[in-house]
């Protein structure tokens, strides 16, 4: 992790002008109560209203700062309110963890303020810090005092947890303080096997002592394969902060898992050098983000590595995920259609973490050789230029990132069959990102199990009875595509989906119904209330015109597989067929993990392709001689 010193605002002003107003009231009869944290007290209650869960497992946080409450740069506006009744009620946070902390500005003085609350707070009990959208807990090492935040515990999980609301400010962050014993399998557990956690960032690895570089791994991280596999959750991971290959570090390498490098946002749009080769996405390397533990405000503009890539993905994700259930009135977490598990549902419509991510795939932004600026480069830790030819050969799919210039979330929903907004990619893309994956799960499937357990995790090597990763189509045609996406149907061409139109044959962007129906005025004869002039829509015709991806060449659409694209019926709202979610992976239930059975390269399930060309770094692997060491990315 690169992160320079911390740039601290000047603090205490609130506490000095609050003294002697305090003798002022107090003199004409006024008490003015001490200050002190307060627990208990009403959470607003919104039973309907959609949700999505993002667990971080990280060092600490700072539940003091400023930029996780109203007027801070990601809630300039109004207050954090995503954290309900109901998910207090999902999660088990008791009423009595419901804590208002004191906030003058001077964190010392206010952690002092707030000392009963902070000797009260136990290990593994959920707290939820009222203002914010954070509910946190401790599984710290000994010897630390749980969640209080403390220049003895490091700042990393402060700039982590930040990343990721930065990727979605409504997304409520689950925090796993894990200071001292960082990634333990206790809080592996409550992340990847909670039911109501729809997507987890981690942000550690094994590296060579001192170096930095990444280690070749042989076993993945504890708990990943039960909560993507098997309960459907997204995990994102760091890819490493030097240019080892992330498909072989534990927590980004599995296929189950996603691995993110770094792309320099906003500065010389360039590719990281410092980042893992073959990653599957990449996003902001460096942000500028909090990173204290003994300050109530200011930001750092140099926070730095997939540490926080990594997180920032996983926001945008999660917005992405979160603007589904909206769209299709998804109450609550990841729930079981068909007996398999999904994300999102309704309308017709459902969502698989498989599908998401080949969403995500798709959507990612592609940054044109056009956009890169060679001088910021210099100072961007090595930004390099994205070659033109072969981008993937860098950035994987591309960059997750939350900028709505270049529309990423949008896009996203639309190969989802949820939008009108879709995005071509030159087939390079599938071309390379499939033989990669086939790779990892050789690799993880076939190879690690037999290799020696030198730094610890889960051993691999059990696959599900089918295959559940959705492909997108490749050149070769093997394996054959099972993607359903990218084909939404907007009979009206008023870039509302006909599954979600209240009036699908004529057209109506603004889906106004006065009497609340269902059925939009436009279908009623209703004279609709005037409204500013509506945002162009797309090119009349069944099938929205494809925004290509900067740098690339458009490939041909391909032609729709039958039965995947939602068909409207002759009268009333159609009713799009079901995304079809793939069959054969167990019931999301969570269980203990399973005896991995590791099976011989020919087994069922397992997928060959490539030249293993970087197989022989698990050479390293053997070597006695390697120290063990979980650090930060």
């Amino acid at each position: 992790m690169f992160a320079l010193p911390q740039r601290r605002a000047a603090s205490g002003w609130a506490r000095a002008c609050a003294q002697p107003m305090a003798l002022a009231l107090s003199l004409i009869g006024f008490t003015v109560p001490a200050h002190a944290a307060s627990t208990g007290g009403a959470v607003p209650s919104a039973p309907n209203r959609p949700r999505v869960i993002v667990a971080d497992i990280d060092s600490g946080i700072n539940p003091y700062h400023a930029f996780y409450y109203a007027g801070s740069e990601i809630y300039p506006d109004s207050a954090p309110s995503s954290v309900t009744q109901e998910v207090l009620d999902a999660l088990g946070v008791k009423p009595g963890n419901v804590v208002t902390l004191t906030r003058t500005g001077d964190i010392a003085a206010d952690i002092a303020a707030d000392r009963a609350f902070w000797d009260s707070v136990q290990p593994h009990e959920l707290y939820y810090f009222k203002g914010t959208n954070i509910i946190a807990t401790s599984y710290a090492g000994e010897g630390l005092a749980p969640l209080v935040p403390t220049t003895a515990k490091s700042e990393h999980g402060v700039g982590t947890s930040a990343a990721a609301l930065a990727g979605n400010p409504e997304a409520v962050l689950l925090f796993i303080e894990t200071e001292g014993d960082l990634g333990n399998d206790a809080a592996h557990d409550l992340a990847f096997l909670n039911p109501d956690v729809d997507i987890v960032t981690t942000s550690y690895g094994v590296s060579i002592p001192y170096t930095g570089f990444p280690l070749p791994e042989t076993r993945a991280f504890h708990d990943t394969y039960l909560g993507v596999v098997d309960m459907g959750k997204l995990h994102f991971s760091s890819g490493g902060n030097a240019p080892g290959l992330t498909p072989l570090r534990a927590g980004a390498g599995p296929w189950w898992s996603i691995g993110v490098g770094g792309l320099e946002e906003g500065s010389s749009e360039g590719d990281t050098l410092i980042s893992g080769v073959f990653p599957d996405f990449v996003s902001d390397f460096t942000q500028t983000l909090p990173y204290c533990m003994d300050c109530e405000s200011g930001l750092d503009q140099y926070v730095a590595g997939t540490s926080f890539s990594t997180p920032r993905a996983a926001g945008v994700a999660s917005r992405v995920l979160l603007e589904a259930r909206q769209l299709l009135g998804h109450v609550g977490g990841i729930t079981v259609v068909d007996e398999l598990p999904v994300m999102a549902t309704g309308k017709g419509f459902t969502v698989s973490n498989w599908f998401l991510r080949r969403a995500l795939e798709q959507a990612a932004w592609i940054p044109g050789i056009e956009e890169y600026d060679p001088i910021e480069g210099v100072f961007d830790l090595g930004g390099l230029p994205i070659n033109p030819l072969a981008p993937w050969l860098q950035i994987g799919w591309g960059d997750v990132t939350g900028d709505p210039a270049k529309n990423v979330v949008q896009k996203a929903l639309g190969h989802l069959n949820l939008g009108t907004t879709l995005n071509e990619k030159d087939i390079g893309y599938c071309d390379f990102q499939t033989q990669i994956i086939q790779e990892r799960q050789l690799y993880w499937n076939d190879v690690a199990p037999f290799l020696p357990d030198v730094l610890g995790g889960d051993e691999t090597g059990t696959t599900p009875a089918v295959d559940p990763f959705i492909y997108c189509e490749n050149s070769s045609g093997s394996p054959a595509s099972n993607d359903p996406g990218g084909q939404p149907v907007d009979t009206d061409s008023d870039g509302v989906v006909d599954g979600l139109d209240n009036c699908p044959a004529m057209a109506n962007a603004d889906q106004q119904d006065a009497d609340v129906d269902g059925t939009g005025d436009a279908c009623e004869g209703v004279s609709p209330t005037p409204t500013p002039t509506p945002t162009p829509t797309p090119t009349p015709g069944s099938t929205p015109t494809p925004t290509p991806t900067p740098g690339v060449s458009p490939t041909p659409t391909p032609t729709p597989t039958p039965g995947v694209s939602p068909t409207p019926t002759p009268s009333g709202s159609p009713t799009p067929t079901p995304t079809p979610v793939p069959s054969g992976t167990p019931t999301p239930t969570p269980t203990s993990s399973p005896t991995p059975t590791p099976i011989p390269a020919t087994a069922e399930g397992s997928t060959q392709g490539g030249s293993m060309a970087w197989l022989p770094m698990i050479l390293f692997v053997g070597a006695g001689l390697l120290q063990r060491r979980r650090r930060r990315s």
